[in-house]
């Protein structure tokens, strides 16, 4: 299942499980053809790009060339 919405700076999408895990991804800023977003989600959830995550999966490592899972910080 797939959804596409359209937010501007400043404005955030919520994403709510039944288990009660919350995330909030906030476009942060807009720069040309580049979006900064922000993720708020709790700690014990790993965030990752794409292409990490990927890389992940398919070798089974949790730390990537050096790359470190974001720290989420705690939903507001």
């Amino acid at each position: 299942m797939g959804l596409v919405l359209t937010r501007h700076e400043g404005e955030s999408v919520v994403m709510q499980g039944v288990d009660g895990v919350r995330v909030v991804v906030k476009v942060a800023r807009v720069k040309g053809d580049e979006v900064r977003l922000h993720f708020d989600a709790p700690s014990s959830m790993d965030i990752h790009r794409s292409e990490v995550a990927e890389a992940i999966m398919r070798d089974g490592r949790k730390v990537v060339s050096g790359a470190h899972p974001a720290k989420a910080t705690p939903p507001m």
